[in-house]
């Protein structure tokens, strides 16, 4: 048996990321896999550690060293992820696998702090992907749903799964991956949305968030959630501005926003965390506006993406991705850490070198 050693170093702007460990090739449910890679997470909000976060990690060839053809299955079966160490294995999602271009892969992190690291393995035939990748178990942390928009499916253990409104959403270009573009349509009949009817929820606190690009023109035009009395966005005649909370007495109305909650034909990372009445509105991981005095939400069982209004039509498109619905008042720093995570990712993610290791080799990642 031979022993190599490897140094991972990469400069970040004014910082530095060195990162240590020993770590045997037979590390759990790793073993026999050639290829290795830490990726450490810099540049994250640094005053709370975030317990099993999901952190987006792009694979692609702008990694150096890095191959799709070094994969032992098509599918990237045998990509596998673990804690710094190399002992406690990890649960990943892959959303979406593209051998000729970016691959898009959500990994629960133990705890992220700016400097923590994982392990990517990969580079044996014949297995199979572990169960996590499909069993919601990335999404263990107080989802209620996650729907990417690479479909409507729910990535979450609960499978609330949605379905598409009328004749034209279409699978386009997203923040991550793909995303849908819905038409508020011109009657009934060419209304486009997304819903889901299965909640069955009356929650005291939870978090939505979802990423928007508006076109067209301003005016009444529900955005997300239901119906007041549960959780309810849209727009108004006020450019960019929203009524948004769980009762239309005591929402957030478009006098409180001094700037606009989001800005047309482009990309807007909008946030609404409740708490027992203290509720905060999030614009790109930054509050906008806060206040308490919300009421309470009833039974909850319906939630739309661009949710078509009957009685008031527009020929007007909406782009959308990647809704996040959790069963808790997520922290701000959360909320921050989850929008550099897909609007900055080559920022706050760093990759080191892929090691290849000959069979029987021990190697020393330091």
């Amino acid at each position: 048996m031979t022993t190599r050693r490897f140094g991972i170093a990469r400069y970040v702007g004014c910082l530095v990321v060195a990162a240590m460990m020993q770590q045997p090739v037979h590390a759990a449910g790793a073993a026999g896999r050639t290829h290795t890679m830490r990726i450490v997470f810099t540049n994250f909000p640094a005053a709370e550690p975030l317990v099993n976060f999901p952190a987006l990690v792009v694979l692609g060839t702008h990694i150096p060293g890095f191959s799709y053809s070094s994969f032992g299955s098509s599918e990237g079966a045998d990509l596998y992820f673990t804690d710094s160490s190399g002992a406690q294995p990890l649960n990943y999602e892959i959303e979406k696998w593209n051998p000729n271009g970016l691959s898009y892969v959500w990994v629960q992190v133990p705890v992220l702090t700016n400097g923590a690291s994982i392990v990517a393995w990969w580079g044996l035939s014949g297995v199979t992907a572990p169960a996590c990748t499909t069993n919601g178990a990335t999404w263990s942390e107080g989802y209620k749903a996650v729907w990417h928009l690479s479909s409507t499916n729910d990535s979450t253990a609960n499978r609330l799964h949605a379905g598409l409104i009328g004749p034209t959403p279409t699978l386009t270009a997203g923040v991550v991956a793909g995303g849908y573009s819905f038409n508020y349509g011109v009657d009934a009949a060419t209304a486009d949305g997304m819903v889901n009817s299965n909640l069955n929820w009356t929650p005291t606190a939870f978090t939505v968030s979802w990423w928007v690009k508006p076109h067209g023109t301003t005016g009444y035009r529900p955005m997300i959630g239901d119906t007041w009395g549960t959780f309810y966005a849209h727009s108004d005649f006020d450019v960019g501005k929203m009524y948004i909370g769980t009762d239309a007495g005591t929402c957030f109305r478009p006098a409180d926003f001094a700037n606009p909650v989001f800005d047309f034909y482009q990309w807007n990372h909008l946030t609404f965390i409740y708490d027992n009445g203290a509720a905060r509105v999030l614009k790109n991981g930054v509050t906008l506006v806060s206040k308490t005095g919300l009421t309470l939400p009833t039974l909850w069982n319906v939630f739309y993406v661009w949710k078509p209004y009957y009685g008031f039509y527009v020929n007007e498109v909406g782009y959308v991705d990647e809704v996040q619905l959790s069963s808790v008042a997520r922290s701000t720093n959360w909320v921050r850490a989850t929008y550099l995570s897909m609007a900055s990712n080559s920022t706050v993610v760093v990759f080191g070198r892929v090691t290849v290791k000959p069979r029987g080799t021990v190697i020393l990642i330091f």
